[in-house]
């Protein structure tokens, strides 16, 4: 991955693109936990053992526009191994490309805050704009069952271009 310094909060990284196996939900994101959990069930009967190593959130709708109740977001896992998927299941491989990327410390209810208030205060005078062709991605680092909640990390990570000019 290529890397660009913005400042201490935020940095721009050039992601590769990433092949994930997913379960769909569409609606309110505070139904993702369900989500996870149906995930986790479908994967173990594959063999795969949870958490996998890399898991995160694909927010495929998470720009202003699309009511909430139509949002499609999908709990995700990266396997190192083919995965026979079972009904429900799909693979899903990531665009790649520019993201900015901010971290989160702390439970993943208040995981929206800090999406809001970052979107609000960094993005306008960043020099950036969201790229709404691309998903959103809730990168979660670590085995959340194994840390206390206010030590969970997740990657809020939003598919950014450069701002045009307005002229």
């Amino acid at each position: 991955m290529k890397k660009e310094i913005l400042n201490m909060d935020t940095k721009i990284i050039t992601f590769s693109s990433l092949k994930l196996v997913c379960y769909r939900q569409v609606g309110d994101y505070w139904n993702l936990p369900g989500t996870w959990q149906k995930l986790f069930e479908l994967m173990a009967n594959q063999g795969v053992p949870m958490p996998a190593p890399t898991g995160m959130t694909v927010f495929h709708d998470h720009f202003d526009g699309i009511p909430m109740a139509k949002k499609r977001s999908d709990a995700a896992v990266y396997v190192t191994r083919d995965v026979k998927l079972v009904d429900g299941l799909f693979t899903y491989e990531t665009p790649g490309g520019r993201y900015a990327v901010t971290p989160h410390f702390g439970p993943c209810e208040e995981i929206g805050t800090t999406w809001d208030k970052w979107r609000e205060e960094w993005l306008p005078t960043s020099g950036w704009q969201l790229d709404t062709t691309r998903p959103s991605l809730e990168w979660y680092q670590g085995y959340f069952k194994l840390t206390p909640p206010e030590l969970h990390l997740t990657l809020l990570c939003d598919p950014v271009c450069e701002a045009k000019v307005q002229g």
